[in-house]
């Protein structure tokens, strides 16, 4: 149900000129970065990275042995993955870097190649791969798929 509602191109949002959302650099060349109005932090190539002040992820989720608010989180592919669904949710030590890309606002879509994000009203980021897999990061509840 998420990747149908996902995939289906949605007039309601704007795509805005991408050119505003790279960074300098060779090493970048390629990759899309966007921020969020609450602290998200998002880069899109052919998979997509989301790190920040990611919602509805419980208190008690641990890696590595990190937990709480404090700890940054982070939703991406896991690179030697076997799972089907290979995105993951997780919160790694320390505070997160502070961003300076620019803002995807609700009711805009970023993308490149058939890699996609958008903002939804009430705080949701909602991003997909080229194999139809990725996440949705919201208050009432964040996911990978």
């Amino acid at each position: 149900m998420i990747r149908e509602q996902l995939a289906r191109t949605d007039p309601a949002f704007t795509h805005p000129d991408s050119s505003s959302f790279t960074r300098p650099g060779r090493q970048w060349s390629g990759f899309l970065f966007f921020g969020t109005e609450t602290g998200i932090s998002c880069r899109i190539v052919s998979y997509v990275m989301c790190e920040g002040n990611i919602p509805g992820l419980p208190t008690t989720d641990t890696d590595d042995g990190y937990a709480g608010r404090g700890a940054c989180a982070l939703a991406t592919k896991l690179t030697h993955s076997t799972s089907p669904d290979p995105y993951s949710l997780f919160r790694r030590g320390g505070q997160c870097p502070p961003f300076a890309d620019t803002v995807l606002k609700p009711g805009q879509s970023l993308s490149i190649g058939s890699a996609s994000c958008r903002v939804d009203d009430g705080d949701v980021v909602a991003c997909t791969d080229f194999q139809g897999h990725g996440f949705v990061l919201q208050p009432s509840g964040s996911r990978a798929f």
